[in-house]
């Protein structure tokens, strides 16, 4: 069975995601780690190393998307995720692996609304690391194995000053 070790992120939707994230980077001091073209913000605390403990994307509405409880390995991974299939709870996406934090995740549906992640292998980032813009289905999903209908086109560039002041 997995034991996580930490709450490694959360992820909410916002309609004025450039306003949240800038709250977070302005008012407590987060760092923006990336940005998913298109609006999203992937923000870390500072003292952190993660890739990010918080990620702002677009919608329509203030909403809970989900929260990832980060285990120590791929195989903690799969003994959890084996673990809650056996009590019946459901993954839209099976196992995968995300392009933009190279994080492992597997996706369980959540009672309490959004989904639960278990996580590992998570890039880690320093003081001297430059935002990357990525693609938005392009950073999202490296590999998963719930096969989708084609790949999405290759999207990575280094970010602008501008683009890094909210």
């Amino acid at each position: 069975m997995a034991k996580p070790k930490v709450m490694q992120h959360v992820v909410f939707a916002h309609p004025d995601v450039r306003k949240a994230a800038g709250f977070y980077v302005n008012r407590l001091g987060f760092r923006i780690s990336d940005i998913q073209d298109g609006g999203g913000f992937f923000l870390r605390a500072d003292g952190r190393n993660e890739h990010h403990n918080i990620f702002w994307q677009p919608g329509k509405s203030l909403a809970f998307r989900h929260l990832a409880f980060g285990v120590e390995s791929l195989d903690e991974i799969m003994a959890g995720a084996a673990r809650m299939h056996q009590r019946g709870w459901k993954s839209a996406l099976g196992l995968g692996r995300h392009r933009i934090s190279s994080t492992f995740f597997f996706y369980i549906e959540n009672p309490a609304g959004g989904d639960a992640e278990y996580s590992a292998d998570t890039d880690y980032l320093d003081d001297d690391w430059v935002p990357r813009v990525w693609g938005r289905k392009f950073g999202h999903i490296w590999w998963v194995s719930k096969m989708r209908e084609e790949e999405p086109a290759t999207q990575v560039r280094l970010s602008t000053p501008e683009e890094r002041v909210l």
